[in-house]
């Protein structure tokens, strides 16, 4: 019976840890302040060439689980992004001017 309780012991050691290790390099989901959005995601996000010189994020959400490749969408002060890995053509970057209308739920 001690072993039983080894094993177990062991099993959620090791749950805890993946857990923890996944906890710590998943985006966060949440929506981020421009200003708050971690230096690692601007870096990926301009080695995209989805910002411009000069241009600044407003608002960013990532639903990537691991890699913020996998879905991530945001605001800046010049357009509205959507980028994902999966999709044929990954971004979808539309400028503000071409926008009549907006619905906000």
């Amino acid at each position: 019976m001690k072993i039983f309780r080894y094993i177990l012991a062991f099993l959620g050691i090791l749950t805890f840890l993946a857990l923890y290790i996944i906890g710590s390099i998943a985006p966060v989901t949440s929506v981020y302040l421009g200003r708050q959005v971690p230096k690692k995601y601007v870096e990926e996000i301009k080695g995209l060439k989805l910002l411009r010189h000069g241009e600044k994020i407003v608002y960013f959400y990532s639903d990537g689980f691991i890699d913020i490749k996998d879905g991530m969408y945001f605001v800046t002060d010049q357009n509205v992004v959507a980028y994902n890995n999966l999709w044929e053509e990954p971004e979808t970057i539309i400028p503000f001017e071409t926008i009549d209308s907006l619905s906000v739920d």
